[in-house]
């Protein structure tokens, strides 16, 4: 019997004797329980199964779960990296949904459409739109790009938008796929306003000068073609109006180039001020302008506008209390009748002002084609003049210098000249003052002084005529910050001894600067070198020079001497001339001594030393040395 049914029975029927006897009706319900025990037993080991299952299963999605969590804090940190990484640029980056919703936008993109992050993810498509449309000043640029970027989903965009409030962004546009998918658009936008003005400042400067802000000679060049194509439309003229100033290089050597730069500017402001506002004025460089005057119909206007240019000549200028002359030269060219290009019509507007600056400075000169050979000859005289020094073509003359009471040679004037390749001899008049305009002067003085000091070595070693020698130095030498240096090199290179070089200096140099002249007198006598007053009574104060500057010679300009025999003022400036040197312990050398009368004339006055024709004229190198011992012999015969 089933053994559940058994205890059943036992429990509820403690008699189970009688009851137990119908076997049958038992058995069968014994049966009964028996497949019920199975069944249940099959049930639970079933329920046994599906519940290991579902453990397993939800284990398995506990772990799937932890897994998710996992990768979804990760991607959220990611989510958190990128945002500080796209807070941390200064660009501003926008993200777009395809349906045109902000999905991700840096605090640089906030900052520059003012609005919150929420605020911004909240806006439709509209919405944003509007936004930016409201920043841009070009709206019809900014739908441009909204049209191409809605058609051509691909497409890839960059440029520039400027902004209302006068800043220019820079922006890159990006689609965005996921495989074929478009998920939408990212921009950038870099504000590059800094970046647009340094190019702006760098393109002003590229074409404009820096110290008075005017037009440069690359823009002025771009200004004069424009110029003359509208004249050629137009049928007008164009006026190339050159201006050079005269003597600044004085005013930057004296008072130094702050005051030379504020002159500058003030110049430029003042030929500003005269000429009409759609004029072009420009600097070329240094102390040279150009004005561009265009639109002439009638070539009368050209002297009106001459006028009011002129107009500014003998302006004074106060720069640190002290007075400046504003005097220039100035050249005029005219399209088309002197060229149709911007290059030859500067350059004829500057053989023009050439021109006006050697016929005195401070005036105006129209361009005619004469001058044009006459710049041509200049050219020509450069070259040859270069290479003349670069090919050794000069040579030395000397003129002796006189004791007027014995005869005897007491020192000489060195006297250049130029053997010329075709054989012919130039004279100082013939090359001085141009080598003076083209700087070629300081290699010409260097080539005396040089050639000078090799003489009187020669002469200390070879012969007694141990006596100083004379050279002219020129104004642009004596000014030159460098003279004084060159000259020791040469002096100590020779060994030169004291009062054996001798510099004749003509006395209108040392009135431009007094205290300058001082300087440069007092280093060149510790050198050794004398100094002569070349031309003395010349100038305008004679005396003032004599007072100022520690001299060793006074040269009495021939033209008195001259005069003298039958002039009674000049008779009496020599004579003065020679009595106060004689008591400020200064040497007097008469020049252009031409004849008998001129020499006792001379000596009658008290001078001690003469220089002309009537003892001899300039002579070589050879001749000059057997005139020396011919009068040294004639001089030693007489006192024996």
């Amino acid at each position: 019997m089933n053994d559940l049914l058994l205890r059943l029975i036992k429990k509820h029927f403690p008699d189970e004797k009688g009851l137990l006897e119908n076997t049958a009706f038992f058995d069968a319900l014994s049966d009964v329980f028996d497949e019920y025990d199975d069944d249940r037993y099959i049930l639970e080991q079933s329920l046994t199964v599906t519940s290991n299952e579902l453990m397993e299963i939800n284990d398995q999605l506990k772990s799937k779960l932890v897994a998710y969590q996992s990768a979804t804090d990760k991607a959220q940190e990611e989510l958190a990296k990128r945002q500080a990484q796209l807070d941390a640029t200064p660009e501003a980056v926008f993200s777009f949904e395809a349906n045109g919703t902000v999905s991700l936008v840096n605090r640089a993109g906030l900052e520059l459409i003012g609005l919150s992050r929420e605020q911004v993810y909240q806006n439709d498509a509209k919405q944003n739109l509007a936004i930016f449309s409201d920043l841009v000043s070009n709206t019809d640029e900014f739908e441009d790009i909204m049209y191409q970027t809605e058609t051509t989903k691909e497409i890839c965009l960059s440029g520039q938008l400027e902004f209302r409030d006068g800043r220019f962004f820079e922006y890159f546009t990006v689609p965005e796929y996921l495989g074929e998918k478009y998920l939408g658009r990212v921009y950038y936008l870099r504000d590059v306003s800094k970046l647009k003005e340094k190019q702006k400042e760098l393109k002003f400067k590229a074409f404009h000068d820096e110290l008075t802000g005017l037009p440069n000679r690359a823009h002025l060049l771009n200004t004069l073609d424009r110029a003359i194509l509208n004249a050629e439309e137009n049928k007008t003229c164009v006026a190339v109006v050159f201006i050079d100033l005269d003597n600044f290089k004085f005013i930057n050597d004296t008072a130094g180039h702050g005051v030379g730069d504020e002159f500058i500017i003030r110049a430029a402001q003042s030929f500003k001020e005269n000429i009409r506002c759609d004029d072009i004025i420009g600097r070329l460089g240094g102390d040279e302008f150009l004005v561009i005057f265009d639109g002439i119909s009638d070539k009368s206007q050209i002297e009106k506008f001459k006028q009011r240019l002129m107009s500014v000549l003998g302006k004074t200028i106060v720069i640190k209390n002290r007075e400046y002359d504003l005097s220039c030269s100035i050249g005029l060219s005219l399209f088309p009748d002197h060229g149709d290009n911007a290059h030859d019509l500067i350059r004829k507007a500057d053989i023009a002002m050439y021109e006006a600056k050697q016929a005195g400075k401070k005036t105006f000169y129209y361009f005619v084609p004469q001058l044009e050979k006459v710049a041509l000859d200049r050219i020509d005289l450069e070259s040859r003049l270069r290479n003349g020094i670069k090919n050794n073509e000069f040579f030395l003359m000397y003129q002796p210098k006189v004791d007027v009471s014995t005869g005897q040679v007491v020192g000489a004037e060195a006297l250049i000249r130029w053997r010329q390749s075709d054989g012919s001899i130039a004279t100082p008049n013939e090359f001085i003052e141009f080598a003076e305009s083209t700087g070629l002067i300081h290699l010409v003085t260097e080539w005396v002084v040089d050639r000078v000091c090799r003489q009187i070595v020669a002469w200390n070693n070879e012969s007694s005529h141990q006596f100083p020698i004379a050279i002219n130095i020129s104004p642009k030498d004596f000014t030159n910050d460098q003279f004084v240096e060159l000259v020791a090199g040469i002096v100590h290179k020779y060994n030169i001894p004291h009062g054996q070089l001798e510099f004749e200096i003509t006395e209108n140099v040392f009135m431009k600067d007094t205290d300058h002249s001082r300087k440069i007198v007092r280093q060149l006598r510790a050198l050794g070198v004398l100094i002569s007053i070349d031309d003395f009574g010349t100038g305008f104060s004679s005396m003032s020079v004599l007072l100022d500057l520690d001299v060793d010679y006074l040269k009495i300009d021939k033209t008195f001497v001259s005069y003298a025999r039958n002039n009674e003022k000049s008779a009496a400036i020599v004579k003065s001339i020679i009595d106060i040197a004689r008591n400020l312990s200064v040497g007097v050398i008469a020049e252009g001594i031409e004849d008998q009368k001129d020499l006792y004339f001379v000596q009658n006055a008290g001078c001690n030393v003469a220089q002309g024709f009537y003892y001899s004229r300039p002579i070589s190198l050879e001749d000059f040395e057997q005139y020396v011992e011919r009068v040294n012999t004639q001089f030693s015969a007489y006192i024996g």
